[in-house]
């Protein structure tokens, strides 16, 4: 959260980012960007557009979360939606994973997570 403020109020670029390497279904890839991502069951028609997220149920990693939480919330803003207000309902869990298990079980219509937690988290359920 510190950097995506100092880069929103005073500009700040980044020196480097973290290269991460992930194994997902046996095979390796390397993450070298730190993004957000928002997820949706495949199952569910009603969610094809940020604006969709109106009188949805979110789940979210934390307010304070860049990938989990503050780069959706800035999206949903910049399409003109209240990250607060225009939801129905919005869950902090504190968990990747827990907010990707929410999506597949229906406790939430939709996703905020970083960048790869699907596919770990896909693989850690089913092997």
């Amino acid at each position: 959260g510190f950097f995506s403020c100092t880069g929103t109020e005073i500009g700040a670029q980044p020196l480097g980012t973290t290269l991460s390497r992930t194994k997902v279904r046996g095979r390796y890839y390397d993450l070298d960007v730190l993004a957000g991502t928002i997820l949706v069951g495949a199952d569910n028609r009603e969610i094809n557009t940020i604006e969709d997220l109106r009188n949805k149920r979110i789940g979210a990693v934390k307010i304070s979360e860049f990938a989990g939480g503050q780069s959706q919330f800035w999206t949903m803003m910049k399409s003109g939606l209240d990250y607060i207000m225009d939801p129905e309902q919005v869950t902090f869990t504190n968990s990747q994973e827990d907010v990707v298990r929410g999506v597949l079980d229906g406790s939430w219509d939709v996703g905020f997570v970083r960048t790869g937690v699907v596919e770990q988290t896909k693989d850690l359920e089913t092997g």
